[in-house]
């Protein structure tokens, strides 16, 4: 599981090798498919997934993990919508990692939305 923060550098989810991304409490929130991350309880297009890095639909980093940092792009178009996955099986707890320093400002910035926001659309 990769922890995955904010810009404010809060543990805000969790990504598994899967391809689901979990909130703090262990929550399926998101997953990815063809490099998209979605919504999954109303399957809305979030933005596009660029290595590790979660992005809005204007290419923003809304989500990022320390090992490679925080990578923005350009805005993507809109995906197909796709199949709902089956709900996976909730994985247990990582233990929580220590806080890593914050990054420079990515090129393209920082997503202004919070993840609640993200995921709906906004």
């Amino acid at each position: 599981m990769l922890a995955l923060y904010d810009r404010n550098t809060r543990l805000a989810a969790w990504f598994d090798q899967n391809g689901h991304v979990w909130d703090p409490r262990m929550r399926w929130i998101a997953f990815v498919n063809g490099g998209h991350t979605f919504s999954s309880d109303r399957l809305t297009w979030a933005g596009p997934l660029n290595g590790s890095s979660f992005l809005d639909r204007q290419g923003r980093v809304v989500l990022w993990e320390p090992q490679q940092g925080p990578h923005g792009a350009m805005a993507s178009t809109t995906p197909m919508t796709p199949m709902r996955p089956m709900t996976p099986m909730t994985p247990m707890t990582p233990m929580t990692p220590m806080t890593p320093m914050s990054p420079m400002t990515p090129m393209s910035g920082w997503s202004p939305l919070s993840v609640d926001a993200w995921l709906r659309g906004a």
